[in-house]
């Protein structure tokens, strides 16, 4: 005999009534960058953010930036921006990428802003011996029937603009199925626990159903593309050409080590849970945005020190924006507020 179940909770059905489209209600806020929710959308950092704590997305709608350089972010931005020009290159048949003009030209402009020529170097001779390592340990990725390269998308989805960059979306030649490619730099990787967590990657997630929405056709998975940094230093009486000479010996002995690549298909099943689950965070976060972004509170102090410290941890431990300006930079990679 089955138990009898008891009367629906006001919370289950507040739930059951997010199936519908999100209702925006009138704004009673003007942020920083002008930024509206129902005009300009939302990206999944924006959503990740506000999941990770409210007070640090309050911030980052209104506007407010570090005046310093986050030198941490360099490395990967560098490293993917080089990749961008290289995949271009090679689905329009174009020379390869010359490293040595795209380093000098980088650290050129990065020593306007942080005159820190150690660092610097350390960073150009890294990503060097990585670059020249990248596509011997890749060369599939010549022959790829690639669809795009940085595409952005912007979709209607549930009433919400779904914006974003695709790094890479490509059709398997053997069953004709799209994938997306997701590269990434870590200074680390935990294959085991990056395979579990990658089942329910919220950035993969999202891209894919941004992406089956925009063109109405299943993506199969993510192949998620990992750059791992060395970890070496320079030597004492080490110079920087005997620094790249000693890392080009050891780099290439274990390439596996510093390009790991994991295949990650998504079935119907994960995807529509997500899609339940993402129904769920617009419905709160347009709740939360348009009710003057309150309630805000700090998260736990554990997410203040991720992968990358967060840039607003000094704003939280001053408990003032010394250090911070405003500025209309939200969403600039996709084209801005527009």
């Amino acid at each position: 005999m089955k138990p009898k179940r008891k009367n629906k909770s006001v919370v289950s059905r507040t739930l059951e009534k997010k199936k519908a489209k999100i209702k925006f209600k009138k704004p009673k806020i003007t942020t920083g960058p002008n930024y509206d929710l129902k005009k300009h959308g939302v990206t999944q950092s924006i959503l990740q953010q506000w999941l990770a704590c409210r007070l640090a997305c309050k911030y980052s709608l209104q506007g407010w930036r570090s005046t310093g350089l986050k030198v941490a972010l360099e490395f990967g931005s560098l490293f993917h921006n080089l990749l961008e020009k290289q995949y271009k290159a090679i689905i329009n048949n174009k020379k390869e990428l010359n490293i040595d003009y795209e380093l000098n030209k980088w650290s050129k402009e990065i020593l306007k802003t942080y005159p820190d020529n150690q660092t610097v170097n350390d960073m150009m001779v890294k990503i060097k011996i990585l670059w020249e390592n990248y596509f011997v340990q890749w060369k599939e990725d010549y022959k790829r029937a690639w669809v795009g390269v940085e595409t952005k998308f912007d979709v209607k989805y549930n009433g919400v603009r779904l914006r974003g960059m695709r790094d890479g979306l490509y059709r398997c030649k053997k069953t004709g199925s799209l994938w997306l490619l997701e590269t990434k730099t870590y200074s680390d990787v935990n294959e085991q626990t990056m395979s579990d967590r990658l089942l329910f990657d919220f950035q993969n997630l999202f891209y894919i159903t941004a992406t089956e929405e925009e063109l109405k056709e299943d993506v199969k998975g993510v192949l998620y593309n990992i750059i791992v940094k060395p970890r070496h230093r320079l030597g004492k009486k080490e110079t920087y050409k005997e620094f790249y000479s000693r890392l080009k010996d050891v780099i290439p002995q274990d390439l596996d080590k510093y390009f790991v690549r994991f295949e990650v298909p998504y079935g119907k099943k994960r995807k529509e849970h997500f899609k339940k689950e993402l129904n769920n965070i617009l419905f709160y976060f347009n709740d939360w945005f348009y009710n003057n972004m309150e309630p805000t509170f700090r998260s736990s102090t554990y997410t203040c020190l991720g992968k990358i410290a967060c840039s607003f941890l000094k704003a939280c431990a001053q408990m003032s924006m010394t250090g911070y300006e405003r500025r209309n930079d939200l969403m600039e990679e996709l084209g801005g507020l527009k």
